[in-house]
């Protein structure tokens, strides 16, 4: 089975087609399908009492992972094994550094650090940053953001609903990439709210 991987969207190896649960034939149908999982994914989540206790922890995040992709991956909800080029952690520091940033949520949330959207849109960006799926991981953090707003008395975000549809991804991009060099999430978080 061949792919001609969407714009911006993550390459399909062999193995990932191997690992692909429906039977399908183009990018198209793969979007279409993968955004009708995640969909159902999302509504679960919403009404999750696991993940009202639990999203801060790896058990958690994986949950969701796996809620949102488990019709289309074997493999959701499994934390990546292999190293990738251009984006995330070593595979075995995955865990630590997931640990290591629901401590840090955690702390921001009990000594009000940050506003609560700025805490919801430094969880989504850390977690894109270890990027700990295999795929997904963009959509599965932007929902976890979503889901802690919620928790910390917010509304979710729009994730730039305002924005013309072919922009939005590289405006989306283009803030994750500016919260990366400064650790100024504000282009994030207004992209987020818009």
């Amino acid at each position: 089975m061949t792919f001609q991987s969407a714009r911006g969207a993550t390459p399909l190896t062999e193995e990932d087609l191997r690992d692909l649960i429906p039977n399908l034939t183009t990018q198209k149908q793969l979007d279409e399908f993968e955004a009708e999982n995640i969909l159902r994914g999302q509504l679960w989540a919403r009404k999750s009492r696991v993940l009202q206790t639990e999203l801060l922890s790896v058990s958690g995040i994986c949950v969701l992972h796996k809620r949102m992709f488990d019709q289309t991956w074997r493999w959701a909800g499994d934390l990546r094994l292999r190293a990738l080029t251009t984006i995330g952690v070593a595979p075995h520091l995955i865990q630590p550094d997931l640990g290591n940033l629901f401590n840090d949520v955690r702390f921001w949330i009990d000594n009000k650090i940050y506003s609560e959207d700025e805490i919801a849109i430094r969880f989504s960006h850390r977690l894109v940053q270890i990027h700990p799926f295999r795929n997904g991981n963009g959509r599965h953090s932007r929902i976890a953001a979503d889901l802690l707003a919620v928790q910390l008395g917010k509304s979710e975000f729009a994730w730039g609903r305002e924005i013309p549809e072919n922009e939005r991804r590289d405006r989306y991009i283009e803030a994750l990439k500016a919260a990366d060099g400064s650790m100024d999430v504000s282009e994030l978080t207004d992209f987020a709210r818009n």
